[in-house]
């Protein structure tokens, strides 16, 4: 889950609408083209940290049989305690202490529900510079000071504030990073550790230091179950991603990728095949199935409600992933959704 929409830019007040964070907030250079959002969500183009929208969106969550979440956290601002992790302008601080209050807000409501869903902190790059975030998969290790204080810090206002709320995987609560940055040490004895690459295992880049893959199922169908799936039974699988779009935001030099942009391909049903098919090997295999979404809007990766021309994927999603999660758990055998798609028209009453 994305936390990082409709905060105000310079001030990091929680306000929405068209011109706040993500939704068309930044002019690409010397092309006037603000960074575009696809489609319009159902629930308008609203701020990550409103309550009510956390609500609706938690919600969802549940019908569809959703009971952990996975967040993507940027630190909590004000100059990170001291610890120059980043070289962060005041503009900077302020949005990553407006996304930490989100994540405040989305766990306080699910605590108030009793922890039924549960969530859990995944760090993006906030804790190296900037340059460092794509130079390929070298891995950045993070120094013993400044994993202390992410350590301290998600122990102290996540784990015990939200004790309820806060998922455990393996006995411990769980804790998360992207690539290319590693925490010191390997593990804090608190916690579950793993670190997510987008690579196969059989790639080896990553020097040994990668626990679950960010690639989904369909990425090598042949050997899906010994290079997608980790060792530990987690598997990520995607409907779509689409670059076009932070092609268009100056993201990508290159030609963007685009994997089933208009959902024709069946990419989202194959994966979840492929998923059924471990499980038919060893039911044991599988034990976390994680649905990928990041850069939501700008990448086409989201599955909540959205519509506007052929991007637009109403509740299909939502219903694709209710089908097949619901018959995977119970242990029925795969069968494909069985709906035709058709494109979805923007709601009349909106």
């Amino acid at each position: 889950l994305s936390l990082w929409y409709g905060h105000e830019i310079g001030t990091g007040k929680s306000v929405g609408g068209l011109g706040s964070d993500h939704w068309n907030s930044g002019v690409i250079a010397n092309r006037e083209i603000h960074d575009p959002v696809a489609v319009t969500p159902e629930l308008g183009f609203y701020s990550s940290a409103d309550p009510k929208v956390i609500a609706t969106q938690v919600s969802q969550m549940e019908g569809i049989g959703v009971t952990w979440i996975s967040t993507h956290w940027w630190g909590w601002g004000d100059g990170n305690a001291g610890t120059p992790f980043d070289d962060h302008s005041e503009n900077d601080d302020k949005m990553r202490r407006a996304i930490d209050l989100a994540h405040h807000n989305l766990f306080q409501h699910l605590e108030e529900r009793g922890g039924e869903i549960k969530a859990f902190i995944a760090m993006d790059n906030w804790m190296i510079h900037h340059e460092l975030w794509d130079r390929g998969c070298g891995v950045e290790k993070i120094g013993p000071q400044r994993s202390q204080v992410i350590w301290d810090r998600i122990y102290e206002d996540y784990v015990l504030g939200y004790e309820s709320s806060y998922f455990r995987w393996q006995g411990k609560p769980l804790v998360v990073s992207w690539a290319p940055h590693r925490l010191h040490p390997d593990k804090d004895e608190r916690f579950t550790y793993r670190s997510m690459w987008p690579l196969t295992f059989s790639d080896g880049r990553d020097g040994g230091y990668m626990d679950w893959s960010w690639l989904s199922p369909i990425a090598d169908v042949k050997h899906y179950d010994e290079i997608i799936i980790s060792p530990d039974g987690m598997v990520k699988v995607d409907a779509r991603f689409d670059q076009y779009w932070g092609w268009l935001l100056g993201y990508l030099p290159g030609t963007p990728y685009r994997l089933n942009p208009f959902l024709k391909d069946g990419v989202y049903d194959k994966n979840w095949e492929l998923v059924y098919k471990a499980m038919e090997e060893d039911e044991k295999q599988v034990k976390l199935v994680l649905i990928g979404t990041w850069n939501d809007y700008h990448e086409q990766s989201q599955i909540e409600p959205s519509y506007n021309g052929p991007l637009g994927t109403g509740h299909l999603l939502l219903d694709k992933t209710k089908h097949y999660w619901s018959r995977l758990k119970d242990g029925q055998p795969y069968e494909e959704y069985p709906k035709p798609w058709t494109v979805p028209i923007f709601p009349p009453d909106k």
